[in-house]
């Protein structure tokens, strides 16, 4: 029911004619959920995807039990939770597709649960977290637009600095979508149980902000809606 929801009003924007050709951003962020307080044992039958045969003789506690969240690391941090990926159109900043992974999946395993056949032939713009698969983008007929990453004792060049600058510019509007649902609509946490709900939550999350994005087009930008007039 979620997926329809958020797919309904896609189709809805889709009719105003914000869907641009211009190119499209992925990337991802993390949706922190609430902490479990199990043994190392449990944790070591969770990690190994045997989390269900624990705490069968507690139903009650079993129901208090998150074994589909998982810890990560990102610049010296900890996470623990699960990530949500998106597409965004470039131009309008609308989200146009979106998965719901636990927190240890990496950004760019997800690339093409996100396309689709009206994508082709586009610029995707990926941060550098995504430097590698290349080969994974063409293959879904788009054209990789990567910011390029440096390495110890190969430090990125004054070129390569610059035309990161440039790429950057136009990636960075994913991280207006991102802010706005973490600060304005505190959308980056959940208090349920399980991937199921996670999924659920952000995907009402992304319709949400879809639908203040398309309130702001009207008042701010309504030269977008006529653009494909």
């Amino acid at each position: 029911m979620f997926e329809s929801l958020f797919d309904d009003f896609r189709k809805v924007l889709d009719s105003k004619g914000l869907s641009f050709n211009e190119g499209k951003i992925i990337d991802a962020t993390f949706v922190e959920a609430p902490k479990q307080h199990n043994s190392r044992e449990e944790n070591a039958t969770i990690k190994k995807g045997e989390g269900d045969t624990l705490w069968n003789d507690n139903p009650h506690k079993k129901s208090h039990k998150d074994i589909d969240a998982r810890w990560t690391k990102k610049r010296g941090e900890k996470h623990y939770g699960y990530k949500g990926h998106v597409k965004v159109d470039k131009k309008s900043k609308l989200v146009e597709s979106l998965q719901t992974t636990d927190a240890s999946v990496h950004d760019s395993n997800v690339i093409e649960q996100l396309i689709t056949e009206d994508d082709k032939g586009q610029r995707l713009y990926l941060d550098a977290g995504y430097v590698g698969k290349e080969d994974v983008v063409k293959r879904c007929g788009m054209r990789p637009v990567i910011c390029e990453k440096g390495y110890r004792n190969h430090p990125l060049t004054k070129k390569q600095k610059r035309r990161n600058c440039k790429r950057s510019k136009r990636r960075c509007r994913i991280e207006h979508v991102f802010g706005f649902i973490e600060g304005a609509m505190h959308g980056s946490l959940v208090r349920s149980i399980g991937i199921v709900r996670a999924s659920a939550n952000f995907a009402l999350t992304c319709l949400t902000y879809n639908i203040f994005r398309y309130v702001q087009i009207n008042k701010y930008q309504p030269q977008l809606l006529s653009c494909k007039e």
